[in-house]
């Protein structure tokens, strides 16, 4: 069953350059789709695998990530959900086609992420969760939405399912580690 979320992430994905990484930054939550939780990790292995693509997921939590794994392993999907902070894995990986954060509630994660990113040519940047809360009007992606308005970058809010939204933004030029756009 594919939930209204999970459409807007694989549209998404194919706006992307279909080769290079792509790369998620908090894992599925949930051991079944749910459509607050929406399955992401799932959906981005399978679309990966077969267009032949190199992914992972990366989640802080290890409870959160071996349970991700064995939810792959019985789609039949290979474990690719790490352990590791969003934030330093990202600092270390070169030329990411699609990244989609959905980590922290607080949009200076998200932003962090996002600067410590190095995005190919073309790549495209989803934020989950880009809904108000928190006194923040665009929820995770609050931040990053203020920083591409200012740098010129283009981007999309697509509504998800009921009061919920995903940012999705291009990146024509790519951008380099530690640099805003």
């Amino acid at each position: 069953m594919k939930n209204q979320k999970a459409s807007v992430l694989l549209y998404a994905m194919q706006l992307a350059p279909q080769n290079g990484l792509f790369v998620e930054i908090g894992c599925i939550r949930e051991d079944h789709e749910v459509a607050t939780d929406g399955y992401s990790t799932v959906y981005m292995s399978k679309y990966c695998k077969n267009l032949d693509l190199r992914f992972v997921s990366v989640d802080n939590q290890e409870k959160n990530v071996v349970m991700a794994n064995k939810v792959l392993e019985k789609e039949g999907l290979k474990p690719e959900v790490i352990t590791e902070d969003g934030k330093k894995f990202l600092e270390y990986e070169d030329a990411i086609s699609f990244l989609y954060l959905d980590s922290h509630r607080h949009p200076q994660y998200s932003y962090d992420q996002y600067i410590n990113s190095e995005l190919a040519e073309g790549a495209v940047v989803a934020i989950d969760d880009a809904q108000p809360y928190d006194d923040h009007e665009l929820g995770k992606a609050t931040q990053l939405v203020e920083l591409f308005e200012v740098e010129g970058i283009s981007w999309r809010l697509i509504p998800t399912e009921p009061g919920f939204s995903m940012v999705v933004a291009k990146f024509p030029r790519g951008k380099k580690h530690g640099m805003l756009s």
